[in-house]
């Protein structure tokens, strides 16, 4: 999408961001946005993730659950597929993430595809939230064949937990 848009700052200095581009780039409503400044002083503005900035924190949490339990899994922010681990990683990063949860804390089971192209053999996917002051940042998924055991669960609910400490820091 590429299409230029002239809008009005009001007094207070504010833009409205139209609705389009907020769809198209999956912006809500309490979303963080980063403003800069390129080398021609043209304003730059774009979705913020707090999980690609702090890329080695998703990575090693994928990195940990992986050779721990050995669970295929992926991190993602809330747009798109950030790491995998323990499947074939280009069937999956960078592609768009189709799913939302509700508020609940905690892992939510499905059973079934959640993404275009997910490979045949995860019968079962857990995906849990990652959260950092409080926000939505971004989302761990775990794909497996076969159920899995309610301590495990737990164990991994408090490593997702720990990374969103870490990212508040």
């Amino acid at each position: 999408m590429r299409s230029a848009m002239v809008r009005k700052v009001d007094e207070l200095g504010r833009v409205v961001i139209p609705k389009e581009m907020r769809r198209v780039l999956n912006i809500k409503s309490g979303s963080s946005v980063e403003l800069d400044v390129n080398e021609n002083n043209e304003i730059v503005l774009k979705k913020f993730s707090e999980l690609s900035n702090a890329a080695i924190f998703a990575e090693k949490l994928a990195n940990v659950v992986y050779s721990t339990y050995n669970i295929p899994c992926l991190v993602s922010d809330d747009d798109r597929i950030l790491f995998a681990k323990g499947v074939n990683r280009k069937n999956y990063e960078g592609k768009q993430i189709e799913f939302e949860l509700d508020s609940q804390r905690g892992f939510h089971r499905f059973k079934g595809k959640l993404f275009q192209g997910q490979d045949e053999r995860f019968n079962y996917v857990y995906i849990s939230k990652l959260e950092s002051n409080g926000f939505e940042c971004g989302y761990l998924v775990l794909l497996l064949s076969e159920d899995i055991d309610k301590q495990t669960m737990k164990n991994i609910e408090v490593l997702c937990s720990f990374v969103g400490d870490l990212l508040e820091m």
